[in-house]
Parts: structure tokens; C-alpha cells; sequence
């Protein structure tokens, strides 16, 4: 017995001295990933395993388990942290920055050709918590790109993408569609700059002919021209015309015979802009299309001269039919707050 007890304590002071025993949090601490590690292999589950429970049958020893991602790189707090590289189980591979076991930061994601077995870049630009998020370009593989802002994985912000067929557009995204304002610049020289929404042209635009060298502006509907004037252009708008990829085409347009064209083209517009309201149910209240021809009734007759334009004191009929309240008060108002 007392040569047990000296051995007990001859260990116990050769531990404390050594440190040959560790605590169970100081082992914890030792056991996580900190700092530059060779790869880390992960497993995860055999997807051809119809029972997933079952390690062995009758026939044959089975192990449920198969070779999952594998990743080298930097760790901190046993978390992929700092730069690293991670090969998926898929065989595509993402290269770059981690933060908390994700990707953020700078990085690229590479996908693997299954026929040739060589890397092609995805996506190159910024990640945050997983998700692609700020600047950063994507390769499709039909040979289109993006190359612009990102939120939450999805196109949102301003960017460019290029087409197949030799167009472009610029301008604003959300959510992966054309959303804002942009402009589409097409193969054959043609350009449209306005509105879009859901990916469509929709709202006020303008579409410059590159072979004709003529612009219509109006307004547009899901893609399609719906109200407009087709006119030369403007010594500004001239620098956006690109050079055709069609036959030039030179010729002057006739004059416009029609009285007051300014007030009618207005009023088209305004009942397009009242029928896609209506469609996408944006508006309760909306002026009927009665209320609008009766007002466009009322300001044709106070146009006397046929120019169009009409004294802002002329406007109190329009504006009930309109439903619309408009006191003496309220013109010297605007007209005030119009001149300072």
C-alpha cells in the first residue's frame, strides 16, 4: 500500500510539472482547427443507400458513409476562417476568402468540365455569409456574362450583361430581371434607353433607329411601342447612335398636319399610363377614362390658338373634371414656388 501511494504521487507531481495532463476544456481547446491546417477531408452520407441505418447486410459489409468536400486553408475557433481553398463533392472547387465556415470576402467559384475534366470560372468578385454579394462577374455557359452589383445571390444594383447574339444592356437590375433604368444595345447598331420593369420595356423611352437615324420617344407596354413620336433627333441625342450592321437609310419626315399634336400625344400617353396602372394594380383611385376624355375635351376647347399650351388660370375646368379641386390660391401658390 505505501508503495502505491508513492507512486500515486510521484505521477500526480510528474503531471503537474510535465503538464503531461490537460483539462477537459484545454483539450477542447487543443483538438480545434486554429491557423494553417493540411486538407481537411468531411464525409457525409452514401446517396445510393436505400436504408440509411444499415451498416452491413447479409451479403456484404457496407459502410454508409462516402467522401464528401475537402478543404485547405486557414482556420480560426475551428472554423473555416481567412483564405482557404474547398474542393465539393461535385467536383467543382471555390477558391478565396471564408469568414464563419462561408464564403465571404474575395473569391472564385469553379466548375468542372465533366468531358474535359478542366476548371472554367463560374463566378469571380465578392461574397458575403455564402452568398454572392456586391461587385462580381458571372460566366453562363451558354457564353453570356454579367458583370455588376449583387445582393443576396441575385443581380441587383447596375451592372452589364452580354448576350449571345452580340447585344448588351446597361443598367439597373433587381433580382435577377432588368429593373430601373437602362439601356439595351443591340448587334445592329440600335439602341433603347428607358424604363424597364420585370425584365420588359415598360414606361417612357427612347429607341434610336441606327439605320434611319431617327428616334422615337413614347411610351411602352410589356416590350411593344404603345404612344409615341417618331422625329429627328436632337443635336445631343445624335452621339448616341451607334454605327449600323444594316443598310443606311436617308430620308426626311413628312410634316404633321394634325391641330394641337402636342396636347393629343399627351393625352394618349396619359391613358396608356392609366391602362398599365389598372394591369398591374397599382392604384384604387384612379381616374376613369370618361373623367380623362371629358378634361381632354375641356382643354382642346380652351386651346384656342391650337398651340397646345393653355394659361395655368385656364386649367379650372379641367381639373373638375378630373375630380380635382384647384382654387385661385393654389395657382398663385405654384406659380410662386415655380419662380424661386
Amino acid at each position: 500500500m505505501n508503495k502505491e501511494k508513492e507512486l500515486t504521487a510521484g505521477l500526480a507531481s510528474s503531471s503537474i510539472k510535465g503538464n503531461t495532463f490537460k483539462s477537459s476544456k484545454e483539450r477542447m481547446v487543443m483538438s480545434h482547427r486554429q491557423g494553417n491546417h493540411a486538407t481537411v477531408y468531411d464525409i457525409i452520407r452514401d446517396p445510393s443507400l436505400k436504408n440509411k441505418d444499415i451498416i452491413r447486410d447479409k451479403k456484404e459489409q457496407v459502410f454508409p458513409f462516402v467522401s464528401g468536400s475537402h478543404y485547405k486553408g486557414e482556420w480560426q475557433g475551428d472554423e473555416k476562417c481567412g483564405y482557404g481553398t474547398e474542393y465539393k463533392s461535385d467536383g467543382n472547387k471555390y477558391e478565396g476568402e471564408w469568414g464563419g465556415n462561408k464564403y465571404h470576402g474575395k473569391g472564385t467559384m469553379w466548375i468542372k468540365n465533366p468531358k474535359t475534366k478542366k476548371y472554367v470560372r463560374q463566378y469571380m468578385g465578392d461574397w458575403a455569409y455564402g452568398n454572392m454579394e456586391g461587385e462580381g462577374t458571372y460566366y453562363y455557359p451558354n457564353d453570356e456574362s454579367y458583370r455588376g452589383q449583387w445582393r443576396k445571390g441575385k443581380k441587383s444594383g447596375n451592372g452589364r450583361y452580354d448576350y449571345t447574339n452580340g447585344d448588351y444592356y446597361i443598367g439597373e437590375w433587381d433580382k435577377d430581371t432588368q429593373n430601373g433604368v437602362g439601356s439595351l444595345f443591340y448587334k445592329n447598331g440600335n439602341v433603347y434607353e428607358g424604363l424597364w420593369m420585370h425584365g420588359m420595356k415598360e414606361g417612357p423611352g427612347r429607341f434610336f433607329y441606327a439605320s434611319t437615324s431617327k428616334v422615337y420617344e413614347g411610351e411602352w407596354t410589356e416590350n411593344a411601342p404603345k404612344c409615341g413620336e417618331y422625329r429627328e433627333p436632337t443635336d445631343d441625342e445624335m452621339e448616341r447612335f451607334r454605327t449600323p450592321n444594316v443598310r443606311k437609310q436617308n430620308y426626311t419626315l413628312p410634316g404633321l398636319e394634325l391641330q394641337n399634336s402636342r396636347a393629343v400625344l399627351d393625352f394618349s400617353v396619359s391613358e396608356v399610363r392609366l391602362d398599365a396602372s389598372e394591369r398591374r394594380g397599382l392604384a384604387t383611385n384612379n381616374i376613369s377614362k370618361e373623367a380623362l376624355d371629358n378634361a381632354k375635351q375641356v382643354f382642346l376647347t380652351s386651346d384656342t390658338e391650337h398651340t397646345g399650351l393653355v394659361s395655368i388660370w385656364q386649367l379650372h375646368g379641367v381639373f373638375m373634371e378630373l375630380g380635382l379641386s384647384l382654387t385661385d390660391d393654389d395657382i398663385q401658390k405654384a406659380i410662386i414656388e415655380k419662380m424661386f
